[in-house]
């Protein structure tokens, strides 16, 4: 007889002896997951929430990168560098909050 059958009258002979352990073990695992599901719930609701607070921000710096990256094309000299961006980035949003 192959392992798999040996394991398959082995779990038989325990549900039909410790139906009681079973449901125990069961009823645990069901706990667990449902915590488990609530903390997912819980982080889901805390991202969306600091998303919509960033989401201004966001559109805010979108806005000030398209104007800049246009600018080379009036003059060349406008061009600026990451670091520059990041700095006007950081002024701007100084004012706009």
């Amino acid at each position: 007889m192959s392992d798999r059958y040996h394991f398959k009258i082995a779990l038989h002979a325990v549900v039909f002896l410790f139906p009681n352990w079973l449901l125990l073990l069961l009823q645990d695992e069901l706990s667990k997951t449902r915590q488990r599901l609530q903390v997912i719930v819980d982080k889901q609701s805390r991202l969306r929430s600091t998303r919509n607070e960033l989401r201004p921000i966001a559109t805010h710096a979108r806005l000030l990168y398209n104007l800049l990256s246009a600018m080379p094309s009036v003059n060349h000299m406008y061009q600026l560098s990451i670091q520059q961006f990041i700095q006007i980035l950081q002024l701007s949003l100084q004012r706009f909050i």
